[in-house]
């Protein structure tokens, strides 16, 4: 079995590769994914796993 890659929190194995690629596009574009109309099946999956991980990232502490 192939490494699962990691964004941040996010697995890619985490974002559903069952669903259809029209589900995917539209979950990208509540997302704001750019260029998700030229995007295969495999790299929605990347991209919106990427996405979520940017949105779940914990704050940085300021230093002060």
């Amino acid at each position: 079995m192939a490494p699962v890659r990691q964004y941040a929190h996010v697995k890619v194995r985490e974002v559903r590769r069952d669903r259809t690629r029209d589900e995917l596009y539209d979950e990208a574009r509540e997302l704001g994914v750019d260029g998700r109309s030229n995007m295969t099946k495999d790299e929605l999956v990347r991209s919106i796993a990427g996405r979520k991980a940017a949105r779940t990232r914990a704050p940085r502490k300021r230093r002060g």
